[in-house]
C-alpha cells in the first residue's frame, strides 16, 4: 500500500529495540524463565534458504530444553487458521511447505498469531494431521489469538479442515498459564462478561520431535 509514502516501518524501527541476534524487530529470540521465545516476520521472505529461514533454523537448533523446556514462536499470519479466506489460505499453505518442518524438527510447543480479528485454536498439528498420544501434544499447538483488536471478523469459517479444536469471534483475550515443565494451560476470556469461552491444556515432555530424527 502507500499509506506510510514510502517509510513502511521506518518510526517503528528506529524507535523500539530488540534483541540484535536476529534482524531489529523483524526477528530475534530471546528466553523468559522455562520458555525460549522466538519472534518471526511472516512479512518478510521465510522460504527455505531465506535469510529468517536460515536463522531460524540456527536459533531453534540452539535451544536447551533441560533451560528452556518450552518453545513458543509468534508471527502475525498464521499457519494454520480455519477463517474462510481464499487470500491467507494460499499464504497459510506456503507457510506450510517452506517452514513448517523447522517447527516440528525442532519440537515448537505454540505458534502464536494474529492477522484475523478472530480467535482459533488447533490440536497439536503437522502436515494438517493431528498428533498427540495419550494427551500428550506430538506437535505444535497453532493458537491465532486477534480478538483483542480492531472490529471483530464475520463468522466464517472452513468446513474441509479438522485440525481447528475451537474458534470464535467474541471479543476478548487469552491467559496462559506454565504450570511447570510440562503442563500449561490455554484460556480465552470473553470481555464483556469474563466467561471463559475456550480452554485446554498443553502437555508435553518435549520429546515427540525427536522420533522424527
Amino acid at each position: 500500500g502507500d499509506d506510510s509514502d514510502g517509510e513502511c516501518a521506518v518510526p517503528m524501527v528506529n524507535r523500539f529495540h530488540m534483541p540484535d541476534n536476529g534482524n531489529h524487530m523483524f526477528w530475534y529470540s530471546h528466553n523468559y524463565a522455562g520458555i525460549h521465545m522466538v519472534w518471526l516476520s511472516t512479512e518478510h521472505n521465510f522460504s527455505r534458504g531465506s535469510d529468517m529461514y536460515e536463522w531460524l533454523n540456527k536459533d531453534l537448533s540452539s535451544v536447551d530444553r533441560d533451560v528452556t523446556p518450552w518453545v513458543f514462536l509468534m508471527g502475525h499470519r498464521p499457519m494454520y487458521c480455519s477463517r474462510a479466506a481464499d487470500a491467507n489460505w494460499v499464504i497459510q499453505l506456503h507457510q506450510r511447505e517452506e517452514y513448517e518442518d523447522i517447527l516440528y524438527k525442532y519440537g515448537v510447543d505454540i505458534f502464536f498469531t494474529g492477522h484475523y480479528h478472530s480467535y482459533d485454536r488447533t490440536c497439536p498439528v503437522y502436515r494438517n494431521e493431528c498428533l498427540s498420544n495419550s494427551g500428550e501434544a506430538m506437535a505444535t499447538v497453532h493458537l491465532m489469538v486477534g480478538m483483542a483488536g480492531a472490529g471483530i471478523d464475520p463468522p466464517k469459517w472452513r468446513s474441509d479442515v479438522k485440525w481447528s479444536e475451537y474458534h470464535a469471534v467474541q471479543y476478548g483475550y487469552s491467559r496462559l498459564h506454565v504450570m511447570n515443565s510440562t503442563h500449561i494451560s490455554v484460556e480465552y476470556v470473553e470481555n464483556s462478561n469474563g466467561n471463559i469461552l475456550d480452554e485446554a491444556w498443553i502437555i508435553s515432555k518435549h520429546r515427540w520431535h525427536t522420533y522424527s530424527n
